[in-house]
């Protein structure tokens, strides 16, 4: 399925300024590269999770949640894990650095977490989508 993401209308500037703080990393990025980055998660979006397109369509995912998702994998990317914070006087510096095991690169990428594939799927971790019955069965099953 293909989705013209520019169709949606969202507002990417409001939203990247509700979500984000101000040491998020965005004080070097031109808007243009954020408004891009927010188009392209949004693809992402709908190309990994299929049914979040079809929730947005059907008000089932508000435009605030779906924003939120886009915001938070470009802010991944936007913020480099390390901290400067200075008053004149001193600056203190936090750095978390990760560790790479082998076999994977530690490059920033666009991509959706489990808590917020939950979220556009609309379901909880491993169980029925919100607002459904679980079948009896689960009962047997101790779920």
């Amino acid at each position: 399925m293909v989705v013209n993401v520019d169709s949606l209308n969202i507002d990417w500037k409001k939203w990247m300024s509700f979500y984000a703080t101000p040491d998020a990393g965005l004080e070097t990025a031109s808007e243009e590269w954020v408004e891009e980055m927010c188009r392209t998660a949004a693809d992402i979006i709908f190309h990994t999770i299929p049914i979040a397109y079809t929730r947005y369509q059907d008000k089932l995912l508000s435009e605030r949640v779906f924003a939120y998702v886009a915001c938070s994998m470009v802010l991944r990317v936007a913020d480099p894990g390390i901290h400067i914070e200075s008053n004149g006087t001193y600056s203190v510096t936090r750095d978390s650095p990760q560790a790479n095991p082998p076999g994977f690169s530690s490059a920033r990428d666009l991509f959706v977490s489990k808590k917020e594939r939950a979220l556009l799927e609309g379901t909880t971790e491993g169980r029925t989508p919100v607002g459904t019955l679980g079948m009896s069965v689960n009962r047997y099953w101790g779920r």
